[in-house]
């Protein structure tokens, strides 16, 4: 079974004449035969305390590969609310050297969510061959609306 990037299930492609998820995904691999990283810390901002790391945060890293598919990786926030660095395919240092090439690195899209916070999307991380990015997510937390019949006296 094949999922979207929300973990939605998706049917495989009705015309046999479209790429397979495993020919686009070998097609990726190919082109972006390099790695790079990605480290992400995630923390709340509190007026009072300044940063709280959040620990447990789900991140959900994707990358569309085409018609459709998305190739996933979920990883968790340690108790300082960051991650290992997460290795991930990317282009050449070389393409960036050269003036004709317009693709100088990969691109990855993040969800990430932890209870009792707004859930949170950066779209377009770069990473770049033989670098480790240090990706920053502030999470809300969520408001909890308090019944007005609680103030009242009437809290039935």
């Amino acid at each position: 079974m094949f999922y979207d990037k929300n973990q939605n299930p998706i049917p495989p492609p009705s015309n046999q004449n479209e790429p397979q998820v495993i020919d686009l995904l070998q097609d990726y691999l190919n082109s972006n035969n390099k790695t790079g990283y990605l480290v992400f810390q995630v923390h709340q901002d509190s007026p009072i305390y300044g940063r709280l790391p959040i620990a447990n945060a789900k991140i959900t890293l994707c990358k569309l590969l085409g018609n459709g598919f998305y190739v996933c990786k979920v990883i968790m926030t340690d108790v300082d609310g960051k991650t290992e660095p997460v290795p991930v395919p990317t282009v050449s240092a070389e393409f960036s050297r050269s003036p004709e090439n317009v693709i100088t690195n990969a691109a990855y899209d993040v969800s990430v969510e932890a209870p009792g916070f707004v859930k949170s999307e950066v779209l377009n991380i770069p990473v770049f061959e033989g670098i480790t990015s240090i990706q920053n997510v502030i999470l809300t937390p969520v408001v909890q609306q308090v019944r007005r019949e609680n103030f009242n006296g009437n809290g039935n």
